[in-house]
């Protein structure tokens, strides 16, 4: 019986990984050929502003706003961090 539930484990874990691994190669290859000289050239939101200057509305299909490093909250980098890899600075990479 023991024998039987480790062959079964070991056979959902095979396919588990394969799924997985199905799933993660083609968004690791798109992700390979995304130039990141682009990232200035993403869509931002159209600003509508009235006679006086001040904003009354935007147009955007997604609504971006590009911001600089120093803008981000240290913060929001340790959340960051503490959710994807919270290793990071103590390994060379992946």
């Amino acid at each position: 019986m023991f024998f039987a539930l480790f062959i079964l484990g070991v056979a959902l874990a095979i396919t588990g990984l394969g799924i997985v691994f199905f799933y993660a190669k083609p968004s690791r290859e798109l992700a390979e050929t995304f130039d990141l000289s682009q990232i200035d050239d993403l869509e931002v939101a159209s600003v509508i502003l009235d006679r006086h200057g001040e904003e009354i509305g935007k147009i955007f299909v997604q609504n971006r706003e590009p911001i600089g490093i120093d803008e981000v909250s240290p913060n929001f980098v340790n959340a960051l961090l503490a959710a994807e890899d919270a290793r990071y600075y103590e390994h060379d990479g992946v």
